[in-house]
């Protein structure tokens, strides 16, 4: 395996949030969260684990024959406004549908000031093209 991976078993715990049980990051890691369509966020500070348990995630799903997209959120973004400036949007629409775990890293670092319009991201994502993002709550 990879050297560069992270895995849960290397995660450090003091990190989380105190109410984030073991057993809460167990259910994620069954992976049943994909399956029954549900959308998970982490969200915390710099440095708090979510990138780290995002690639976990990511693993699992696909040692379960998931189909698994991990992106950072401004490169998305930056080749959704391409794709649409070269009316190449339907494609990589529908290339985005074809996942079944679409993983967005640093999505805080999106800047909402931009010409295109990153303020409009999420609703893209979420409304107009009907991917779900998963990731739970840690902060």
């Amino acid at each position: 395996m990879n050297s560069d991976l992270k895995t849960l078993d290397e995660f450090d715990f003091s990190q989380l949030n105190p109410a984030v049980s073991s057993a809460f990051l167990k259910e994620l890691a069954s992976c049943q969260f994909i399956a029954d369509r549900r959308n998970v966020i982490f969200i915390g500070n710099p440095g708090r684990g979510k990138t780290h348990l995002s690639i976990d995630l990511g693993m699992k799903a696909c040692a379960a024959g998931f189909r698994v997209l991990f992106q950072n959120a401004a490169a998305l973004s930056a080749e959704l406004c391409e794709a649409r400036d070269d009316y190449s949007l339907h494609k990589l629409q529908k290339s985005l549908r074809s996942v079944d775990l679409l993983i967005l890293d640093e999505l805080s670092y999106i800047s909402f000031n931009r010409v295109n319009n990153d303020s409009n991201f999420l609703s893209r994502i979420t409304n107009h093209y009907e991917i779900y993002i998963r990731k739970q709550a840690l902060s």
